[in-house]
């Protein structure tokens, strides 16, 4: 499972993954142990939950330039601090540019990212934060050299045009907290995000009759995806006699909706001893998946974590629900 911000991130199981670059993290938390109660379906050996930079009220002013081996070229900021007199209101804006490439030459390393977001101390007892994120992301989709049986060569049979893994995602969130008293909190918590993959590469065996022309097929993914995950839970902290609860009760829903195709195409030769990389190879048409996926994903729980002395309990119950369909678009 895949945790944002303590939300998970769905994904379609073909390449629209969300990521992170780390620059954008304020920290990595680990958490050990079963804790499917609160967070549905993952492993019983814990899980990894990625945090987002957000508003401080210390002011931030970081900015750094980069320059290493493969003609990598970075510029990264992170600026923030308060927006008003009072500390209310504070913002934060994350950004990076990289311009980089590999150790293989035609393979590139690039994104772009900016990510905004903003705190707002509402009242005594309530806050919002917004968090927001752009990135674009490119690499080779075929970044393994050419391999001649059980032989694994140091050729690169893409081409640097049409060869490439491409991916704009954004992100959108919110995180709302209320405080009605010391008893009880209300915490709310939604966020939209949206993916475009394409991922393109070539397929290449030795040509029948030659020992250096290699001929190729072009492969295609496309991909679109969006989804939208909420947590809605209230914290209640009591004491029975010596013993202190906290007791969390919530409901959780996530959304996922994509489109994928894959198609292979042709694809021009390219020879070893002479290679060109930037031939033109036109966008494969031969369709091999075209399918529309939906799933909904809802749970409710609750769990109490009980305090006496040193000694601490956790119980819980929890039920999901889940409904997925998969439309294959070739047979309608």
């Amino acid at each position: 499972a895949d945790y944002l911000d303590g939300m998970r991130q769905p994904n379609s199981d073909w390449l629209s993954y969300f990521t992170s670059d780390p620059f954008a993290l304020e920290r990595i938390e680990i958490l050990k142990g079963p804790a499917s109660v609160l967070y549905g379906q993952i492993s019983p050996g814990g899980m990894v939950n990625r945090v987002s930079k957000r508003p401080s009220e210390d002011a931030i002013e970081q900015v750094e330039l980069q320059y290493g081996n493969n003609d990598h070229v970075q510029g990264q900021f992170d600026i923030g601090g308060r927006l008003d007199t009072s500390g209310d209101v504070l913002y934060r804006l994350v950004g990076l540019a990289r311009d980089a490439g590999t150790d293989i030459d035609q393979v590139p390393d690039n994104l772009g990212l900016i990510a905004p977001s903003l705190s707002w101390r509402i009242d005594e007892q309530t806050d919002l934060t917004l968090l927001a994120q752009y990135q674009d992301r490119e690499t080779s989709a075929s970044p393994r050299p050419y391999q001649s049986g059980d032989t694994l060569t140091h050729f690169w049979d893409g081409d640097e045009d049409f060869d490439k893994l491409d991916q704009q995602q954004f992100t959108l969130a919110y995180e709302f907290e209320h405080r009605f008293n010391d008893t009880f909190t209300v915490q709310h918590n939604l966020r939209y995000g949206s993916t475009d993959t394409v991922n393109q590469y070539t397929d290449a065996s030795l040509q029948p009759g030659s020992t250096s022309v290699l001929d190729r097929t072009a492969w295609g993914l496309y991909e679109e995806m969006q989804s939208v995950t909420t947590d809605t839970r209230l914290v209640s902290k009591f004491d029975t006699g010596a013993v202190s609860h906290t007791l969390l009760t919530g409901l959780d829903y996530a959304y996922l909706e994509y489109d994928v195709e894959h198609s292979m195409g042709t694809a021009p030769s390219i020879d070893m001893n002479n290679p060109n990389y930037s031939q033109n190879v036109p966008r494969p048409r031969d369709v091999q998946v075209d399918n529309t996926g939906k799933s909904h994903r809802s749970g409710v729980y609750v769990q109490d974590q009980v305090e006496l002395g040193n000694w601490r309990l956790s119980a819980g119950l929890r039920q999901d629900w889940v409904n997925s369909k998969i439309t294959d678009n070739l047979i309608g």
